[in-house]
């Protein structure tokens, strides 16, 4: 992105990296048969509902996985 501001390639990608992950738990949410399923973020931000840990998950072309709820 030739003279695009950094500020705006990083918001871009902090963009691009959330809708990975949306798509991701949009498609653990049909494997598992579940109606809901939640990330680690969402699940800490919680505090009166009863979730379970499901699964951790890679997205793509990153190292670390995210918790499933």
């Amino acid at each position: 992105m030739t003279g695009v501001p950094s500020i705006i390639v990083k918001i871009l990608t902090k963009v691009k990296v959330e809708l990975l992950k949306g798509s991701r738990l949009e498609s653990i949410t049909k494997v598992y048969e579940v109606e809901l399923s939640i990330g680690e973020e969402t699940y800490y931000h919680l505090e009166c509902y009863l979730s379970r840990l499901v699964d951790k998950v890679q997205v793509k072309r990153k190292e670390e996985s995210i918790r499933i709820h």
